[in-house]
């Protein structure tokens, strides 16, 4: 069983900031979020939070992705 009060990665708080900032530039303003969501995913695997930073990163790039192609049709 994994211990409760185990120590969790010093990027933690900036990864999920990343994330939660990739979900919403899915829906609202992807051109200023997408792009906070890819920092702060970098700056959370810096302080190595891998797994979160990394999703953050890919959805903030997913979400640049998503708006280029939609304004270029």
């Amino acid at each position: 069983m994994p211990d409760a009060h185990a120590e969790k990665p010093e990027g933690r708080a900036y990864s999920t900031v990343g994330l939660a900032l990739g979900v919403v530039s899915f829906v609202f303003l992807p051109i200023v979020f997408a792009p906070l969501a890819v920092i702060f995913g970098v700056i959370g695997v810096r302080k190595h939070d891998r797994n979160r930073g990394i999703a953050a990163v890919a959805l903030g790039i997913l979400a640049i992705a998503g708006f280029v192609a939609v304004n270029v049709l």
